[in-house]
């Protein structure tokens, strides 16, 4: 015999040994209740754990990528909105700073009997400002400079990105 009569004549064996196995289970009425039962139990347990995956999903409460690209969004504004603050706020100290020592300088000039001293207004020289490095700078007031430069920025930029687009015009 040849190596393929005896391949073929082994495949039509295990055809008709599959074949009369399934005629013997379907004609079994007690296997044919255990499998349904089985599948049934089978599709139950399915349900379950696909139902228990979607609320392990809406608890972490994951979202799609739309929604964290809106975080990000928000987050920048934010950060932008507090390096503004944080620039108003540097200001105010300053102001208040100098208050502060105009204060200590009227204090200290005061006479000795108490009786206030004619109004001198000081007049301080307007002294020369040194050139803020860009990088201090909040990312409003970067924008601000870029404005009156004539660049255009977009409304979502990193401060890097910023700070090279400033350095580049």
């Amino acid at each position: 015999m040849s190596r393929k009569t005896v391949v073929k004549r082994l495949v039509q064996l295990g055809e008709q040994t599959v074949t009369h196995a399934a005629e013997a289970l379907s004609k079994n009425r007690s296997l044919q209740n255990k499998l349904e039962t089985v599948v049934k139990s089978g599709l139950a347990v399915k349900d379950e754990v696909e139902g228990n995956v979607k609320v392990v999903i809406e608890r972490l409460n994951l979202r799609n990528s739309v929604d964290v690209d809106a975080i990000k969004g928000r987050i920048d504004a934010l950060e932008s909105d507090i390096e503004g603050l944080l620039g108003e706020l540097s200001s105010r100290v300053s102001d208040l700073t100098g208050r502060v020592s105009d204060l200590r300088d009227r204090i200290i000039g005061r006479p000795a009997n108490d009786q206030p001293a004619a109004a001198a207004v000081k007049v301080a020289p307007i002294a020369a400002t040194e050139p803020v490095a860009l990088e201090y700078l909040t990312v409003k007031s970067l924008r601000a400079l870029a404005a009156e430069r004539g660049i255009e920025v977009p409304s979502r930029i990193l401060k890097a990105d910023l700070l090279a687009l400033i350095e580049a015009n």
